[in-house]
């Protein structure tokens, strides 16, 4: 597996405290034949969302087959972020790619299946 890139929460001063580092958002992106993960950390809120939408978008631009979006280190998930993952799972659907939600922890599973997304792309729901 190669790493790739990472994104964090546009706009944020380097936290100051250990709290603050919890809860910025990243994403670390590796590749493999074919696919690629993307493990996303922190809290996906009205502020980062965006961001990561974008960065998501980008992925799904590669010469890839699937896209795994691996929510091991979620911590938090709004409506902002379930929109932004909305969004990229359509994109995804139109451009006939695979895309697969990995591992949510039981709060952000909730959250997916409100939109009944979590029964449309979540492949685990134990991290």
């Amino acid at each position: 597996m190669d790493n790739g890139s990472t994104l964090t929460r546009e706009g944020s001063p380097e936290a100051e405290d250990a709290e603050d580092d919890d809860r910025a958002l990243t994403c670390e992106v590796s590749y493999e034949t074919g696919r690629v993960i993307a493990t996303v950390a922190g809290e996906l809120d009205l502020e980062s969302a965006p961001g990561l939408e974008r960065h998501l978008r980008a992925l799904l631009m590669l010469p890839v087959n699937a896209i795994t979006i691996d929510l091991t280190r979620l911590s938090f998930l709004d409506s902002a972020g379930l929109g932004a993952l909305v969004r990229v799972h359509q994109m995804a659907t139109d451009l006939r790619m695979d895309l697969a939600l990995e591992h949510p922890n039981e709060r952000v599973a909730w959250m997916l299946d409100l939109t009944r997304l979590g029964a449309a792309v979540v492949s685990d729901t134990t991290p």
